[in-house]
């Protein structure tokens, strides 16, 4: 898996150019360097949630953490 090699306002700007038809998805993908397959995701909802497991230790918890 590569990481990915565009911003999030890209991939936000990609995504309202196609909401409002001012570029088709092919067009948005190729002008804004997103990948189609992503603006495809985050058009249906998909994949917008957290990734992975949550923590077990709360923000708070994290911070006083001392390790020996």
């Amino acid at each position: 898996m590569s990481t990915k090699k565009y911003s999030a306002d890209a991939l936000a700007a990609a995504v309202s150019s196609v909401k409002t038809k001012e570029l088709s998805m092919h067009a948005a993908a190729r002008e804004y360097g997103v990948p189609r397959s992503t603006l495809i995701d985050h058009l249906a909802g998909r994949h917008l949630g957290p990734v992975g497991r949550g923590t077990d230790l709360t923000p708070e918890d994290e911070t006083n953490f001392q390790p020996y």
